[in-house]
């Protein structure tokens, strides 16, 4: 398309004129030991793809792709997700293969596949209920700011600067939990004399409902929900949708609470509550006594799989019995203390962690906005 019909906007292309879709095709049984890429293996708005397969035992036919190619996930565009492959290999029909053009950079095209423009558009035209999918030709009209090769390459240093740094303080993360978890495994491992939850705590189900309560708007006393648990990513819940004035019933600072109905067991989510509260009838909680350390509670209950205590029903259901009879290694208080200060700072770790990634991403997403703006 000629500069003419682009407009006053020589820098915009259509998307067709930055790549073209790739779609040779081969049955992956007679190539099992190429490298295989679908969805799962491509994390949103990433354009590395840090994981990969291999086609055994997968018997329809594959697009097949190049090093240098963008896939781009065209089933459920609005999970972002584009990579530049590594290297030659097969690809889900999933992904639609993209092979830049000789005046695109290669790294510039994927990281202009994450941008709101593309990201619009696809979610715009995508079709199906169930599987909703967009198509090449859906986003291939689509003006995308492509400037001379020189800057492609230098926007897409800038970006890959930002995404490297993310992935490290990502790796810096992983590396904390998993001490964290084998930190886990050693305290709770049986080196202590167990006791039996309801001996050194109290396990609370029954609470007042919502209209027995009296509403406030300073949030004095917290109604928990499921939903409230997810609200932070570190240890303490201090926030709920709905908050009332205090009742003599609530539930002191410090108590666990948990799932206790449904698949929101399978979550394992579990909280310190960092303000009086009261819990729906999907939460259990637990409160210490003073032979049991809060912080040393909780993370016995974070090292407890909570899908080991629900009763076998048609719906999943973790009841106070469960919770009653479940053995806790008990130290002596002093040495329980130790580990809850251990277990903070590494929490502590980790909320910085997190901090720092979402910062990131802040500073990633609007770089990328920057460049690529809001289309043409």
């Amino acid at each position: 398309m000629s500069a003419i019909v682009r407009g006053l906007r020589p820098d915009y292309r259509p998307l067709a004129e930055l790549a073209a879709q790739i779609r040779e095709t081969i049955l992956p049984d007679k190539f099992e030991k190429r490298p295989y890429l679908a969805l799962e293996h491509i994390d949103a708005g990433d354009i590395v793809a840090r994981r990969q397969a291999t086609p055994a035992g997968i018997r329809s036919a594959k697009f097949v792709f190049r090093r240098g190619d963008v896939l781009y996930g065209r089933l459920r565009p609005y999970l972002d997700k584009a990579v530049l492959a590594p290297f030659d290999g097969l690809a889900s029909t999933e992904l639609l293969v993209l092979r830049p053009r000789l005046d695109v950079d290669p790294q510039f095209l994927a990281f202009a596949m994450h941008s709101r423009p593309i990201l619009k558009q696809a979610i715009d035209t995508t079709a199906g209920v169930n599987h909703p999918r967009t198509s090449w030709e859906s986003i291939r009209v689509l003006q995308v700011y492509c400037p001379p090769i020189e800057e492609q390459r230098r926007i897409a240093r800038i970006l890959l600067t930002i995404q490297q740094t993310k992935a490290a303080t990502q790796e810096v993360t992983s590396a904390a939990v998993l001490f964290k978890r084998k930190y886990l495994q050693r305290i709770f491992g049986g080196d202590f004399p167990a006791v039996p939850m309801r001996e050194v705590a109290s396990v609370r189900t029954s609470f007042p409902s919502p209209e027995r309560l009296r509403p406030s708007d300073d949030g004095e006393m917290l109604y928990l929900k499921v939903s409230d648990l997810g609200r932070t990513h570190g240890p303490f819940v201090t926030t709920s949708a709905l908050t009332f004035s205090l009742d003599r019933k609530a539930l002191n600072v410090g108590a666990t609470v948990f799932p206790k109905r449904g698949g929101a067991i399978g979550t394992n989510v579990k909280r310190i509550i960092g303000k009086p509260a009261v819990i729906d009838p999907n939460l259990i909680a637990i409160e210490p006594g003073p032979r049991l350390d809060e912080r040393y509670l909780f993370g016995f209950m974070e090292h407890t799989d909570l899908r080991t205590l629900q009763d076998h029903t048609p719906i999943p259901q973790l009841n106070k019995h469960n919770v009653d009879s479940l053995l806790i290694p008990l130290p002596p208080i002093d040495e329980q203390r130790r580990v809850a200060r251990t277990l903070s700072a590494l929490d502590a770790k980790l909320e910085a962690e997190h901090s720092n990634q979402v910062a990131i991403g802040h500073v990633f997403s609007s770089t990328l906005q920057s460049f690529f703006g809001s289309g043409a």
